[in-house]
């Protein structure tokens, strides 16, 4: 069984997926919820939790407090959506993988200033603004979860740090993140029809609840 995969579909296949939410959604909203479901119910499928011959029920794929599925609650799981496509990570709940998070963005699209000022701080290093923007976006939704201070928590809370390390002709990049007395844990980047898509992965607490 894969200790985790992610799975992206693109709205006009996500359109036909028949649960939805609330019959409240604006048009636009239940299809980026039809779509980020229906990647979710592809990653259970590929993880061998759902049939893919079975009907799916919204009991299916529940999410509790944006972490886990609340029928599976071994499994870790975050979504992501944009106006073209939407993205789910599903993943294994390990005693070294504790809490996952995606971001999907246009690989063209332009960070502004200010922007770029409202979540860098100091400790951000060897990005550039939209892979910093896309691995915080991940972050925050891997670590909130653990989050139990009273301050609000916000992107600037985040630290990411890029560190490249040369082995004879080959250089090996680690990318990091920390939430101060919280978690800490890596980002990996991948491209993939023109969206940059963005996983983070928790990998140790600090004395936050789930340890």
């Amino acid at each position: 069984m894969s200790k985790h995969v992610k799975i992206l579909i693109f709205n006009a296949e996500g359109s036909t997926f028949c649960l939805h939410g609330s019959e409240h959604f604006s048009a636009i909203r239940k299809s980026h919820w039809q779509n980020s479901r229906l990647a979710l119910t592809r990653c259970l499928i590929e993880m061998k939790y759902l049939d893919s011959d079975k009907e799916v029920t919204s009991e299916d794929i529940e999410i509790s407090e944006h972490h886990h599925l609340k029928k599976y609650p071994d499994l870790l799981v975050s979504l992501s959506h944009t106006r073209e496509v939407a993205a789910a990570i599903l993943a294994q709940k390990s005693k070294d993988l504790l809490g996952v998070g995606i971001d999907i963005e246009k690989s063209d699209r332009l960070v502004k200033p200010e922007l770029l000022d409202k979540f860098q701080n100091d400790r951000d290093e060897g990005l550039d603004p939209l892979e910093l923007w896309c691995a915080k976006e991940a972050a925050f939704k891997a670590s909130s979860y653990f989050w139990k201070k009273e301050k609000t928590f916000v992107l600037k809370d985040i630290g990411v740090t890029s560190t490249s390390v040369t082995a004879g002709d080959n250089v090996f990049t680690s990318i990091d993140f920390e939430v101060a007395d919280t978690c800490s844990g890596t980002i990996e980047f991948s491209l993939e029809e023109n969206f940059l898509i963005t996983t983070a992965f928790v990998k140790t607490l600090k004395g936050a609840k789930g340890a």
